[in-house]
């Protein structure tokens, strides 16, 4: 899935139905930011766990989630926020793990007054370092949190995306892939017509 499948999503959504002003953006990764390895399932289980669904330390000293932190912050950089606007954070596999940073900063406003109005991790990793959850929950603060996984993934308990708000949390099942943007753009225009 790329940010065209949800700007064609939104147009799809948004023909006869109330206005809302929305502008999707993609973020680019710096090559040596697509190239991380976030970790694959020890041998161990393998079997059970899809890799796309595990972030793991695999070097002694290397730390995943200080990496996150850092592409988050190149991301941000590219995205110009102006303090009242209102986010949404729509997170791919991997990706959600480093958008869980990007919704951090927005709540600590390093997103520079910028609002999360949801947070959706789209077959998110369930297996994370343990600083994922080391300084408590809520950190997200009020943030709600949606969780979509595939009908066929074999995943792990949301939990640790779930503690991360002190706001609604969601687990959903979706069938097919091609239906994921329509599915969450209808949720993200529910949420900024409520704003």
């Amino acid at each position: 899935l790329t940010v065209e499948d949800f700007r064609a999503a939104f147009v799809a959504a948004s023909e006869g139905e109330e206005t809302v002003e929305v502008e999707i953006r993609g973020v680019e990764f710096e090559e040596e930011h697509a190239e991380i390895d976030w970790g694959t399932p020890r041998e161990l289980l393998a079997s059970t766990l899809d890799p796309p669904d595990v972030i793991m330390d695999i070097a002694k000293g290397e730390s995943k989630w200080a990496r996150a932190k850092e592409v988050s912050e190149h991301l941000l950089d590219q995205l110009n926020f102006r303090s009242g606007d209102q986010i949404a954070v729509v997170g791919l596999g991997h990706g959600a793990f480093i958008g869980l940073h990007v919704v951090r900063a927005l709540v600590t406003h390093a997103g520079r007054g910028a609002v999360p109005v949801g947070f959706w991790a789209v077959h998110a990793p369930t297996v994370m370092p343990l600083e994922a959850t080391k300084d408590g929950a809520g950190l997200l603060a009020d943030c709600p949190v949606h969780y979509l996984v595939g009908e066929a993934s074999q995943t792990g308990s949301p939990w640790r995306w779930e503690v991360q708000t002190l706001g609604p949390f969601s687990t959903e099942v979706f069938k097919k892939a091609e239906q994921l943007p329509g599915h969450v753009v209808s949720q993200i225009r529910s949420r900024f017509l409520q704003s």
